[in-house]
This record gives C-alpha cells, structure tokens and sequence, in this order.
C-alpha cells in the first residue's frame, strides 16, 4: 500500500490532469444548451458562407434566422460555462 503526504493528495485534488476536448464535443456541448432557447450552433460550409457568417454561427428555430455570425467556439464555450477549468478545446 502507497501512503501519499497530506499536501500532495490536496495537490492532486485541486489541480486535475489537463484533458483534450475535441471541437465537435464542444459543439454537441454548446447545441445542448443553446437547444433551450431554440438556436443552435452550426458550421459554415463553402467559402461563400464562411465568408459571410464565420466559421461558426448560431442558428434560430424559431425566427428561422441568424442570431450571430463570425461565432468563435472558445469563447462561446466560456460564456455558455460548458468546459472545465481543466479541459482545453482542440482543433480538429
């Protein structure tokens, strides 16, 4: 049996291993909780739209409109408290 000293088991408590999240995690992550107020999160294909609206924007159901463009994932991770303090979002 490995006996650990008081300060390390706290160490290992409040500092979690660093994890990965993938980019489509976190866009599964985000639809979740922007599915409430009827929007979700999409990606733009084509140069065309990616031009216009940004890699990612957030689509509303209901108006059947574009509720923001030029959407940056990180950012909205943040602000929609879907990641951790540990996790960091990767690129796919």
């Amino acid at each position: 049996m490995k006996y650990y000293s008081l300060s390390k088991l706290i160490q290992k408590i409040e500092h979690p291993k660093p994890e990965p999240v993938s980019e489509a995690a976190m866009v599964k992550r985000i639809n979740r909780r922007l599915r409430k107020y009827g929007r979700t999160l999409r990606k733009s294909r084509g140069l065309q739209s990616k031009h216009e609206l940004g890699r990612y924007y957030i689509h509303d159901f209901e108006g059947n409109c574009i509720a923001r463009k030029h959407v940056d994932l990180r950012s909205l991770c943040h602000e929609e408290n879907v990641r951790k303090e540990y996790e960091f979002v990767v690129s796919e």
